[in-house]
């Protein structure tokens, strides 16, 4: 066997799963996501360019005290609209919106 192949066995593979029970809400969020990405054009690249970060800094793993991408998500959702920022993305500032997210669960205390 090609030595290669012998040290990718050797790594652990990080697998979620993921259990239907009468409780299992999984369906609905996913219609959810796919409403509101529908209505808004800034979420697909807000949540890309934080979750990178996110990485970067080591917070992407929930089961470790990171950040969940789904609750990323509801964040950026929330943020948009307290925030009344255009659904468009040809209209908006990307780069506003992201320092206008950074800002908004940062300091608490001014809102």
């Amino acid at each position: 066997m090609n030595l290669q192949y012998i040290e990718l066995l050797r790594k652990p593979i990080n697998i979620d799963i993921t259990l239907m029970t009468d409780h299992h809400n999984g369906l609905e969020c996913v219609n959810l996501i796919k409403e509101y990405m529908a209505e808004n054009e800034l979420i697909e690249p807000l949540i890309l360019v934080i979750k990178h970060m996110i990485q970067v800094w080591g917070y992407h793993d929930p089961y470790r005290g990171g950040l969940s991408s789904y609750a990323l998500f509801l964040m950026i959702v929330s943020f948009l609209q307290a925030r009344k920022f255009p659904n468009v993305l040809a209209e908006a500032n990307l780069g506003k919106a992201l320092l206008g997210f950074m800002d908004y669960y940062t300091n608490f205390d001014q809102k």
